[in-house]
């Protein structure tokens, strides 16, 4: 038989959303008297090129961005994200495969900024992300299989410092269970280097003509289970622990516990998703203030659920309730922030 022509092997999958709701503090303000509730309309969709599996390739690609509008606050601009990836992957017909992702992401919104380290307090940032993560894995069962990754990470901000490039290894032990469960336990080493970020004393004085390098170590346990042959009822938990540590005075030094879980269930044409999990970061040498020597801590908790009906083909309504609280002993570091929303996708 004839080869197929290369453009019958690609599909093409596009989703479209909509929907509005209510945030009780879209600028994730950290004073009660800053909040500004506001309504909000939010719109967006995926566009997704698929090579459908021939041999051993295969190959997608995937755009996605969505947007928001607040309708009550007019000093809050609106919030952007878009994203842009290509994959590709080669699977060998005995016991490895090899592939690269690259992708694009732009973010306009508002942001807590002890995730970026040398911040404090929330803010909305505009951040522009591109990576490039090849791959290359192994099978030695049909249970168990490996996977290393060697992703570069280049972080640029438009409206504040703390642009940075990183790099280093991802080490994934994936076994593979029963019903298609999966458990995985994965760590990286992550090395960071800053463009405009000061080294500082441990007193948090910064230091001139220095520029902060910062060495993290990743350990995550992810646990996916299925509890029946239809797959109705299926949990997933993770469990995640960092170590950051600069190259100076260890102003920048924390330790971050994760632990989070989900749950989903799935019947007709509902299903329903419950998620839930908080990080806890101590800092071992920044503390909360010049003369007090408590060390700064940052508590984050978080919970979820989604409901999903599936009202014709691929329409699919939904209805979202979000709530997240950061408490520090910082008091720039606290916020509160619940959020509403209801709206449809439409899967072409």
């Amino acid at each position: 038989m004839l080869e197929p022509s290369p453009f019958l092997l690609w599909e093409t999958s596009l989703t479209l959303r909509t929907g509005g709701g209510h945030s009780s503090n879209p600028s994730l303000a950290n004073f009660p008297q800053a909040r500004q509730p506001s309504a909000f309309l939010e719109y967006g969709g995926d566009l997704m090129f698929f090579r459908l599996p021939t041999e051993t390739d295969s190959a997608y690609l995937l755009f996605s961005g969505d947007n928001r509008e607040y309708l009550d606050a007019d000093n809050i601009p609106g919030e952007q994200n878009f994203l842009a990836l290509a994959q590709y992957l080669h699977e060998s017909p005995s016991w490895w495969k090899s592939g690269a992702t690259v992708s694009y992401i732009y973010v306009n919104q508002f942001l807590d900024l002890s995730e970026i380290d040398s911040g404090i307090g929330t803010a909305q940032i505009q951040g522009n992300t591109i990576n490039f993560r090849p791959s290359f894995g192994a099978t030695w069962s049909p249970q168990w299989n490996v996977l290393l990754e060697l992703p570069i990470n280049r972080q640029q901000f438009s409206n504040t410092t703390g642009d940075f490039t990183d790099y280093g290894p991802v080490l994934s032990l994936n076994r593979v269970l029963p019903r298609g469960s999966q458990a995985t336990l994965s760590y990286t080493w992550n090395h960071r280097a800053y463009d405009d970020t000061p080294m500082r004393t441990s007193e948090g004085a910064a230091i001139p003509g220095s520029l902060a390098t910062l060495l993290y170590n990743h350990v995550n346990l992810r646990w996916q289970q299925h509890w029946d042959e239809q797959k109705r009822w299926t949990t997933t938990a993770r469990l995640g622990f960092t170590t950051a540590r600069d190259d100076g005075s260890g102003y920048y030094d924390f330790n971050r516990y994760r632990a989070s879980g989900t749950v989903r269930y799935r019947i007709g044409r509902w299903s329903a998703l419950a998620e839930g999990g908080g990080t806890w970061t101590d800092y071992r040498v920044q503390t909360v203030a010049l003369g007090d020597d408590a060390l700064r801590s940052i508590q984050n908790l978080f919970a979820s659920i989604r409901l999903e009906w599936n009202l014709w083909r691929e329409l699919i309504w939904n209805v979202n309730f979000a709530w997240d609280s950061s408490v520090g002993n910082v008091a720039l570091d606290s916020y509160l922030v619940r959020t509403l929303s209801t709206g449809v996708e439409w899967e072409f």
